[in-house]
Order: C-alpha cells, then structure tokens, then sequence
C-alpha cells in the first residue's frame, strides 16, 4: 500500500491509500474535494475513480470502508444508488443505532428503507430491541435479492449492521408480532 496526504480546500489533510502498483497516480495533481456529501480525492478534471476502476456511467464507487480515501482495488466496488445508500453508517445520522426512532418517551420503531420505501415496526421498549428488529427486517428483505445488473455484489454485503456479528445468525422468513406498516 502507497499513501500520500492531501489537503482540502479548509486545510485539513487526508491520507489518501492507493494500491502498490497504484503509485503512478501521485504523479497528478490530486485535491481534497467536497462533492456534495462528502469529502473525496479528485484530480480536478477528471474522476479519480475512473482512473482505478472501470465503472459503467449509470453506476457508481463504492468504498467498503467508507472511507473515501481508503483507494485501494479490495476496498472498492461498482454499486447502484440504492446500494450507496445501504452502506451509509452513524456518522450519516449521528444516532446509537442505525434504523432506530424513538416514538415517546418509552417506545421506539425500528426502520429500513430500500428502494424508497420505508419499512416501520414500531412498539420496542428499548432501542437495543428495535435495533436488532431493524438487522433481521433488513436481512428478510435482502437475502434473496439478486445482484443488480452490471454491479459487484448482491444488496445485503452493502448494508451497515447494528450487530454484525448476529447477522449469520438471523433466520429469513421471520415473522414479527408487531403490525408492519409500509410507508412511501
């Protein structure tokens, strides 16, 4: 692994991670860039990505990590828009738990959306409760799905667990006690 720092537009400098045979790529000018959402290493005239990857231009680079820095081949992988938005973490919400409401004082609802639907069990008496409920609707809904045409991996590898290490251990199929709304 070769890395270089960056500085972005307020000064503030990046370890930019690239593989081996990658370093040919400092040779260019490479900027910290703001895109919107996030901070990403860009060579101002160019992407950078394309630069590592080959991407289809109806898709996107995906960073496994979240790392947009982090430009390693093994971190990187083509994703669809709904995939991007499986793989934002608690820094995209700044919650305890990701997919987690609280409805009153003593109750919370525990959420997933995919694909612009917003999944909602509600009734939990502790977040921890709602979280895990979240996991195993986000791994009902998405274990059988199959991997979007032209991208790397299936929509479940993309999502962000509160408990990852359950997630081999949730059963598909499960049904829940609580009413399951649907909301668009």
């Amino acid at each position: 692994m070769k890395t270089k720092l960056i500085t972005d537009t307020f000064g503030n400098q990046h370890e930019l991670k690239v593989d081996d045979d990658m370093e040919w790529i400092f040779e260019y000018s490479i900027i910290a860039s703001w895109n919107g959402q996030d901070l990403r290493p860009s060579l101002g005239n160019g992407s950078f990505y394309s630069q590592i990857i080959h991407c289809p231009s109806h898709l996107s680079i995906d960073h496994k990590d979240r790392d947009t820095f982090n430009c390693q081949r093994d971190n990187l992988r083509i994703a669809d828009k709904t995939q991007q938005q499986l793989n934002r973490g608690l820094e995209a919400n700044g919650k305890m738990f990701i997919g987690v409401v609280q409805r009153s004082q003593y109750s919370y609802a525990a959420e997933f959306t995919f694909k612009c639907k917003k999944h909602r069990l509600c009734g939990f008496k502790s977040p921890m409760d709602a979280a895990f409920a979240r996991d195993q609707m986000a791994y009902d809904l998405l274990v059988n799905m199959p991997i979007p045409k032209g991208c790397d991996e299936p929509y479940i590898n993309y999502v962000v667990w509160n408990f990852p290490e359950l997630v081999g251990k949730l059963v598909g199929g499960h049904q829940f006690d609580r009413q399951t709304r649907n909301n668009k």
